[in-house]
């Protein structure tokens, strides 16, 4: 379980923009169902993504789950939850990066 521990697992970051301009973020292990994180920086999702990976090896390694290899090639994408008429930037990050951009009707 250590070895898994210190792997990596690819990561789909999603930021909603609120109606009041600020913004929610979730943090998604797609291959370990159910690992995410949250916060209203894409730091804190990724923080509590890691406290969620942890606890989710724990409990999987505990009751005898199947875990998912942590890959040789991990990603990041990053999707941004847009309302009409709302349109931010950011900037594309890790060694494999993806972005889709979905505006909401």
């Amino acid at each position: 379980m250590s070895d898994l521990l210190g792997g990596s697992y690819s990561i789909s970051l999603i930021e909603e923009l609120l109606p009041d301009g600020s913004s929610a973020w979730t943090a998604v292990h797609d291959t370990l169902t159910g690992c995410h994180g949250t916060g209203r920086s894409e730091d804190e999702a990724l923080f509590n993504l890691s406290v969620s990976r942890e606890a989710w090896l724990a409990w999987a390694n505990k009751h005898r789950v199947q875990v998912p290899a942590p890959s040789d090639f991990p990603t990041r994408s990053t999707e941004y939850a847009l309302r009409p008429g709302v349109l931010r930037t950011r900037t594309a990050f890790a060694e494999t990066a993806a972005m889709t951009i979905e505006v909401a009707a």
